[in-house]
């Protein structure tokens, strides 16, 4: 072996972005690909994502409250609307099961009869 040889063997650009090998994997130093800008949802995505996944989620309040804070989550930028709305639904479901059931007026009228029984 030649000292050419070992010369153009060592020579390899690790700038390249190309899986050259073909095993899926790109080459040491490749780019990552862009992320894409985040797009607001319209009422209509929304609703279809929620039909499709089983959400209860109110796809226009959903929207209507993100649009009114520029699609901000807390003080971030809003980066999946899908992640977010899984979020709506897991606390409406928390809200749910800590709330007390309203009381009927039926039962608002039982309950002063039963104190007024009581005296």
């Amino acid at each position: 072996m030649s000292n050419e040889d070992v010369d153009e063997d060592v020579n390899v650009d690790v700038n390249e972005d190309a899986d050259e090998d073909g095993d899926g994997v790109k080459e040491k130093g490749a780019k990552a690909p862009k992320k894409k800008n985040f797009v607001p949802p319209t009422v209509e995505e929304v609703e279809e994502y929620c039909r499709q996944n089983g959400k209860t989620v109110d796809p226009q309040a959903f929207v209507d409250y993100y649009e009114s804070n520029g699609w901000m989550v807390g003080r971030n930028k809003m980066k999946s609307w899908k992640s977010a709305v899984g979020t709506w639904e897991h606390r409406n479901k928390q809200q749910a099961r800590s709330s007390p059931k309203p009381r009927s007026q039926l039962e608002y009228l039982l309950d002063s009869i039963r104190e007024d029984e009581s005296i």
